[in-house]
């Protein structure tokens, strides 16, 4: 076995990546090493990778090099996260050394000289907050989803919609807020469908997370629009509680039309009614969005429904990306594609509507 004491522990991705990153920089501390700051100084070297889309994947390709290159000799390189299941291939191509995907994680208590094993990386973790400014504990609802959207790669990764038991999480809840915690994060793949797999939902888990007493305030995060007919009612009223500051939802167009090629379940039409009462019942809540730009089929005239949702919704944060085709998914074989440049400006007029919404709602 393998006599390693310094571990470098790195993510390039969401914010349930960086959980589980700190879940095992947790773990290692726990067993008795000591964490790095620099892949040169490590004897072993975690790579928590992110590869939703073809840049983030570019990313991760040139920085397993640059760790390769960087790293001790002797120090073992291990690539983790989404790209061993996204892009096995390529991933192969590039690098020889040994890859964990989610799912083969636990694994890792065999190749490490460790007391304790890797079998459950916690599900929460302390992450700074750009919205807080500061820490928040960042609670693990779900694994997995209920939908398959034509353009999404993460759902090779979590096939199936793995919810945590209720007790679990509001135990979680009660325990940090009794340790003087008050900002909070409910994040997943996609909270909006919670529950479906062991007879409950978001609304209902909200619901007794909200009865607690005390001043704390809560972020939703990837919450697709999709389970609006389901529970949108429900969340509304959950937000009138004033507990709800901030909401990430991923609009992704403005268009019907496109929506239905993504095989996105929900309508423009909903998403809108959703968005003003939800500002209704609490006019400080802050909303976030992302459009994807360039998906196959994608007119004109359905980008300027993108910029016209932007114009009218006035969000508070808005994200652009472009779409890119990746293996296994729906749209690897769509025809129309759009053309690289066309891309480039629809998501530089994306952010710029984005901005003057903001400048108009300041002037106003």
């Amino acid at each position: 076995m393998l006599k390693m004491k310094k571990v470098f522990i790195y993510s390039n991705g969401c914010y349930t990546n960086r959980i589980e990153a700190k879940g095992l920089e947790r773990l290692f501390k726990g067993n008795g090493w000591t964490c790095s700051d620099r892949a040169k100084d490590a004897d072993f070297i975690l790579f928590e990778t992110c590869a939703f889309n073809k840049e983030k994947e570019d990313e991760c390709i040139s920085t397993i090099a640059r760790f390769a290159k960087e790293k001790n000799r002797g120090a073992q390189l291990i690539v983790c996260g989404c790209l061993p299941k996204i892009n096995k291939e390529r991933l192969r191509d590039n690098f020889k050394g040994l890859c964990l995907d989610p799912s083969t994680l636990s694994s890792l208590g065999k190749l490490v000289p460790v007391k304790e094993g890797f079998q459950d990386v916690p599900k929460s973790q302390y992450l700074f907050d750009d919205h807080y400014q500061g820490d928040a504990l960042y609670i693990k609802i779900s694994s997995g989803c209920m939908d398959r959207c034509a353009y999404c790669a993460v759902k090779n990764v979590f096939p199936k919609l793995v919810s945590r038991p209720k007790k679990e999480i509001m135990e979680e809840f009660r325990r940090s807020l009794k340790d003087g915690n008050r900002n909070f994060c409910i994040t997943a793949e996609d909270i909006g469908c919670y529950g479906l797999d062991i007879g409950t939902d978001l609304v209902g888990l909200l619901e007794d997370i909200v009865r607690l007493k005390g001043r704390y305030s809560i972020i939703l995060r990837r919450l697709n629009p999709s389970c609006l007919k389901r529970i949108g009612r429900g969340l509304v009223d959950i937000i009138d509680s004033k507990r709800i500051r901030y909401i990430c939802t991923p609009a992704q167009s403005g268009s019907d039309k496109v929506l239905k090629l993504m095989n996105r379940k929900y309508s423009v039409a909903e998403f809108r009614d959703f968005i003003k009462k939800a500002r209704d019942g609490f006019s400080l809540l802050k909303i976030k969005t992302d459009f994807m730009v360039g998906f196959p089929g994608e007119t004109e005239e359905d980008f300027r429904k993108s910029l016209d949702l932007v114009l009218e919704a006035r969000f508070d944060k808005v994200l652009a990306f472009k779409f890119s085709k990746r293996t296994n998914t729906i749209a690897w074989g769509l025809k129309d594609c759009i053309p690289e440049e066309i891309k480039d400006a629809r998501q530089r007029n994306i952010v710029l509507a984005h901005k003057l919404s903001v400048k108009t709602l300041t002037n106003s």
